[in-house]
C-alpha cells in the first residue's frame, strides 16, 4: 500500500504536533511537503519531519502548483489565513484537514462551505474534542437514552492564569478582536459544537452579553513583569509565575519582546468574561459563559434531560448522573489521556487519512458541522455587539 502523501501547512506548534502524531500512528502517511512563511520555522519544521529541501516552501501556492502527487493536506496557520488557503486547496481538487475555527467570519465559511460541496472536495473541520473520550461518553449518555429527551444544556469554560495572560493577553494578534472575529469565536467554537452536537438540531436564536471589565489600564502597574511592579508577587497573571523559564519557553504566537506584558496594559480588546443564551429548533434551550479567571483550566456542564440530569467536568473527567427518581447518582471517571486535548489529537487526525480514503465515511466533524458552530458563534458576537437577539434562519 503506498502511503498517504500529505502536505503541511502552518509549521508551528500545532502542526508538528498533529504530524508527530500522524506519524506515530498506525497509518501509511507521508509528511510529502510544507509551506511556512516564517524562513527559521520552515527550516526547523521541514528538518524536524525530514521533508526534502525542494519540497519546503514559503508561499503555500507554490507548493499546490508544485506539489501534483498530494492526497491532502494539513491547515494549521492562523484564522486569518484559513478561508484563502482552504479555498485554493479546494481548487487544487486537494481534502483539507482545517483546524478550528474554520474562518474568521461567518461569510468566508458560508463561500468555503460553498466551493467544497461544489468542487466535492472533502474538508474535515479540527473541532477534536468530538473524538476526546470525555465528550464522547457525554454524547453516548444523551444518544442512548440515559437522560431521556435532552430539555436543557448548562456550559461553563473557565480560564486558567496561564491560558487567559500567555493566550488572550501576550499574544500579539491572537488578542484582536479584529483578527480572531470575536473572543468566543476564536476560543469557544469548540464549547458551541459541542452544544449544538448534544441539541441535535439547529440553533435559531441567540442573544448574548459580554465585556471587557476587569482587564484594563491600571494607574498602579507599571507596563510590564519586569518593570519592579508593585503587586508583582501576589499577581497570578504575573509573567514570572505563569512563565518562570523566560520567554523561549512560550507558544510561538507570544512575540518574544510582549512574554512580560502586564495583562492590564497588553492592549487587547477580547472580552473578560461573556454569557450567551441559545434556543434551538426542537426547544431546547443552552446558556453559555465563558470567564478570564479561574484555579484551572476546565470545562463544567449540566445536561438536563426528561429523565436524569449529568453532571461533568474535564478537569477531572468525571460524569455524574442523577436520575430525576431520587436513586443514588452514578459516578463515572472516563479515562482519557491528559496529553493531547483529552487524548483526542491523535485519534481526529487518523481519522482524517481515514476520511480522504473514504469521503463517504463522514467524519465525526464535518465541513456542516463547522458551518454550523460558525452561525451560532457569529451570531452570538453580533447579538453581544448589537445588543439584540439574533434569528439564524434569516442567515440560512
Amino acid at each position: 500500500m503506498q502511503p498517504v502523501q500529505i502536505a503541511l501547512i502552518g509549521g508551528g506548534n500545532r502542526g508538528k504536533l498533529l504530524t508527530r502524531l500522524l506519524l506515530e500512528s498506525d497509518q501509511p502517511v507521508t509528511i510529502a511537503a510544507l509551506a511556512e512563511p516564517i524562513p527559521e520555522r520552515l527550516q526547523a519544521t521541514g528538518d524536524l519531519l525530514n521533508i526534502a529541501a525542494d519540497r519546503r516552501f514559503t508561499d503555500y501556492r507554490e507548493l499546490l502548483a508544485k506539489c501534483r502527487d498530494l492526497d491532502g493536506a494539513i491547515v494549521t496557520t492562523d484564522v486569518r489565513s484559513h478561508a484563502p488557503i482552504a479555498l485554493d486547496c479546494i481548487d487544487a481538487g486537494v481534502p483539507i484537514y482545517l483546524e478550528k475555527p474554520m474562518t474568521r467570519t461567518v461569510d468566508e465559511a458560508l463561500k468555503l462551505t460553498a466551493a467544497a460541496k461544489r468542487a466535492q472536495v472533502p474538508v474535515m473541520i479540527g473541532f477534536n474534542m468530538r473524538y476526546a473520550p470525555f465528550y464522547w461518553r457525554l454524547k453516548q449518555l444523551v444518544v442512548d437514552g440515559t437522560i431521556g429527551d435532552v430539555v436543557s444544556i448548562e456550559w461553563k469554560e473557565v480560564l486558567s492564569a496561564f491560558a487567559w495572560s500567555v493566550g488572550y493577553c501576550r499574544a500579539s494578534w491572537y488578542s484582536r478582536e479584529a483578527d480572531v472575529g470575536g473572543w468566543l469565536l476564536e476560543k469557544s467554537c469548540h464549547d458551541i459544537d459541542q452544544i449544538n452536537w448534544l441539541a441535535a438540531s439547529a440553533c435559531v436564536r441567540v442573544a448574548s452579553f459580554g465585556s471587557r471589565s476587569h482587564f484594563l489600564p491600571r494607574q498602579d502597574v507599571p507596563q510590564r513583569c519586569t518593570d519592579g511592579c508593585p503587586i508583582e508577587a501576589e499577581c497570578d497573571y504575573s509573567s514570572y509565575k505563569v512563565s518562570p523559564d523566560g520567554p523561549d519557553s512560550l507558544p510561538d504566537y507570544v512575540p518574544l519582546d510582549r512574554w512580560d506584558k502586564c495583562v492590564y496594559h497588553c492592549g487587547s480588546d477580547l472580552m473578560d468574561r461573556q454569557v450567551a443564551i441559545m434556543e434551538y429548533e426542537n426547544n431546547v434551550t443552552a446558556a453559555f459563559s465563558i470567564v478570564a479567571t479561574g484555579p484551572h483550566w476546565s470545562r463544567l456542564m449540566r445536561i438536563c434531560g426528561t429523565k436524569a440530569t449529568i453532571r461533568g467536568t474535564d478537569h477531572t473527567n468525571a460524569v455524574e448522573i442523577c436520575r430525576h427518581d431520587g436513586s443514588e447518582p452514578v459516578v463515572e471517571t472516563v479515562t482519557a489521556d491528559k496529553e493531547f486535548h483529552g487524548g483526542a489529537d491523535p485519534v481526529i487526525i487518523s481519522k482524517f487519512i481515514d476520511f480522504i480514503g473514504d469521503p463517504t465515511q463522514s467524519p465525526r466533524a464535518t465541513l456542516d458541522d463547522g458551518l454550523e458552530s460558525m452561525l451560532v458563534a457569529g451570531g452570538i458576537e453580533i447579538a453581544r455587539r448589537e445588543n439584540r437577539v439574533i434569528d439564524l434562519d434569516q442567515w440560512r
